[in-house]
């Protein structure tokens, strides 16, 4: 059990839980009983409160229908099967401080994962199929995915997320969408004022990006590999002091800012071996008034070469550090 309680719920053997009523965990655990077999499945019924669904140790496999959610001010609910969790009902933090955190894998197809009213929800394992979202505009909650996703849906805000695969991202509301890992076979879209950011080396390939006006798709860190497509309209901005490593052809159709004229400082897009610049779109070369040619399209090898097909290449910099 949770530190400090001895209170128990024990699995024995294959267990509904049905009838729409609810378990209160108040630092208490529900495990298997030990012989490695125990299932538990939650068709209807609301489980939350503080405490742990699990030992780790793969004894007891959890099937969700209903909902399990923290609820409680500053509180924290462990689920830690040593199982992936099936899940085709709802996971969600949904107080303020308070975080459902996931340690197993998640197969959501059919499923949510959500956070609201400044809830957290943490899912250290893989995610597959189903629905993340955040809750109402500036709802304040974040849903952090460390073992990345596949074939699912995200949508709204404040979603961190390790790994994009076949996957549809759209943010519509609340803060970002933060993106990091491999970003692949994916869709993402930015509704007017919401952004999507790449970060931390994220590489993709194999995606299509689009935004409304006033969104746009940020790039603190990022590499373009096969088959990324910038769609018509569409803005991407290579943050101040952040790169762009082309490493293989883009087709462009929209805008990349590199650097933005509003702050000091440029940014670089650095071309990796034989690069095509596709579409009819615009690549903008960005910095202050007051900074010499600070943000540079470069070459990131010997014998680089950029070949420019149809872009208007403008702005404020250089091309080549001479």
């Amino acid at each position: 059990p949770p530190s400090g309680s001895s209170t128990a719920l024990e699995i024995d053997g294959a267990v509904s839980l049905s009838g729409r009523g609810a378990i209160q965990l108040n630092r208490a655990l529900i495990a298997g009983d030990g012989a490695g077999d125990d299932v538990v499945t939650n068709v209807n019924v609301t489980i939350h409160g503080t405490g742990t669904i699990g030992s780790s140790d793969g004894k007891l496999t959890l099937i969700n229908s209903g909902t399990i959610k923290v609820d409680n001010a500053s509180n924290t609910l462990v689920v830690s099967t040593g199982n992936t969790i099936v899940n085709t009902g709802t996971l969600s933090g949904s107080n303020f401080g308070a975080e459902l955190w996931i340690k197993d894998s998640v197969n959501n197809t059919g499923g949510l994962i959500t956070a609201l009213n400044t809830g957290l929800v943490v899912v250290d394992g893989l995610v597959t199929g189903g629905n993340v979202t955040l809750g109402a505009d500036n709802s304040g909650g974040i849903v952090v995915l460390n073992g990345g996703v596949v074939n699912a849906k995200l949508t709204g805000g404040g979603i961190l997320a390790n790994g994009v695969s076949g996957s549809t991202v759209t943010a519509n509301a609340g803060s970002t969408i933060n993106l990091k890992g491999a970003v692949s076979n994916s869709t993402l879209t930015v509704a007017a004022r919401k952004a999507i950011v790449l970060y931390g080396g994220a590489e993709v390939s194999n995606t299509t990006m689009a935004t409304a006006v006033g969104g746009v798709i940020a790039v603190d860190d990022a590499i373009f590999a096969d088959g990324v497509t910038i769609k018509s309209g569409a803005q991407l901005l290579v943050s101040n002091d952040d790169d762009l490593y082309l490493h293989s052809a883009l087709g462009n159709a929209g805008q990349i800012s590199i650097g933005s004229a509003s702050y000091d400082g440029g940014a670089d897009l650095w071309i990796g071996g034989a690069v095509t610049l596709n579409g009819a779109g615009k690549v903008v070369l960005n910095a202050s008034a007051d900074d010499d040619a600070s943000s540079y399209i470069l070459g990131e090898t010997s014998g680089s070469t950029l070949t420019n097909q149809g872009n208007t290449i403008s702005g404020w910099g250089a091309i080549g550090s001479g």
